[in-house]
């Protein structure tokens, strides 16, 4: 199970920036087809934005950066 962690931890940058280049074309996306997204639809993408801000600012304290 270690080993399979440590593998990841070497793509730690690249799954963050991923995540955010993501949320950014979900928020575009939002924004665009306004009418065609639920109330409940955008709260979830706003509650999981705010979770990966969260988990990215743990990242970033956690290495010392912050």
């Amino acid at each position: 199970m270690l080993s399979t962690l440590s593998f990841f931890a070497k793509y730690q940058w690249l799954f963050i920036a991923l995540s955010f280049v993501l949320l950014g074309v979900a928020h575009w996306v939002t924004w665009k087809r306004r009418s065609l997204v639920h109330r409940k639809q955008r709260i979830i993408l706003w509650v999981s934005t705010g979770l990966t801000l969260a988990s990215f600012s743990y990242t970033i304290y956690n290495l010392g950066l912050f």
